[in-house]
């Protein structure tokens, strides 16, 4: 396996080989303590933990280093604001992470606005690029249903881009007939045609509890962890978000190898 992250501030670089236990970048929606709480029971040295959310929970700030704070810009002036602020004091290159608006021109243009995104972090050596394209950029047109032959991914220099989630999930809703090796088939398609391009590149799976049932979460991590480097793990209180309960989170979070802190 390899490692799972996100994005709101820079996120600094670590190198992350196959682990026996899968990494985690935490995206929660912090309005919730419970929730928070369940974060910081479960969260271990090699996850991410959004700004947002760690802002909302003292208790939960003294467990994450600042090496694993992140948060995403979504919009390319936002990211031209970070990138003018330049780096942290920090001996390991940092990661700023653009994620692609759901409307508007940097929707419409999504690989312009994917490739300027890129270009602009890339113009200071400290930075590294890091982008979160939404799920219509992979060729989402519903759940259960994917066409990466409609994406433009084959047409984005990944040679360029550093870090990258991959918003799958749509393949794990409950009623999908073979979900589970829907999603396996297609980051196997995707993964083996960016490593191809950038064998450096670090891949991660998105992830939801906004409408994939925690068990199949748990199913799901063993079998994608051959293809990617992480997970990034969302929990949103906002549309639809039928599993979005601290017992749910805390039923994926709790399932892996490494005890509570």
């Amino acid at each position: 396996m390899r490692m799972f992250t996100v994005s709101t501030v820079a996120l600094a670089a670590i190198a992350v080989g196959h682990a026996a236990s899968p990494v985690f970048m935490i995206d929660a929606t912090p309005t919730d303590p419970r929730v928070l709480a369940v974060i910081g029971k479960y969260v271990t040295d090699s996850d991410f933990v959004r700004l947002r959310d760690i802002g909302a929970d003292s208790a939960l700030a003294a467990k994450v280093s600042a090496s694993q704070r992140f948060d995403d810009y979504r919009s390319i002036e936002l990211v031209r604001s970070q990138v003018s602020r330049g780096c942290a004091a920090s001996p390991e290159r940092q990661t700023i992470w653009y994620y692609t608006p759901a409307e508007g021109p940097e929707f419409r243009d999504v690989l312009g606005s994917v490739t300027s995104a890129v270009k602009l972090i890339h113009t200071s050596d400290c930075l590294q690029a890091g982008i979160s394209p939404s799920a219509q950029f992979w060729g989402y047109s519903g759940p259960c249903a994917y066409d990466l032959g409609s994406s433009t991914y084959q047409h984005v220099d990944w040679t360029q881009v550093d870090r990258v989630i991959i918003r799958g999930e749509g393949w794990l809703k409950e009623g999908c007939a073979n979900g589970m090796a829907g999603y396996r088939k297609f980051m196997d398609t995707v993964t083996g045609y960016l490593r191809a391009r950038n064998p450096r590149i670090q891949v991660y799976a998105h992830l939801s509890l906004r409408y994939t049932a925690p068990e199949i979460i748990v199913e799901a991590i063993p079998a994608l962890m051959a293809d990617v480097d992480g997970f990034s793990l969302g929990y949103p209180l906002s549309g639809e978000h039928v599993y979005c309960t601290p017992e749910n989170l805390e039923t994926v979070l709790s399932a892996r190898s490494p005890s509570p802190r």
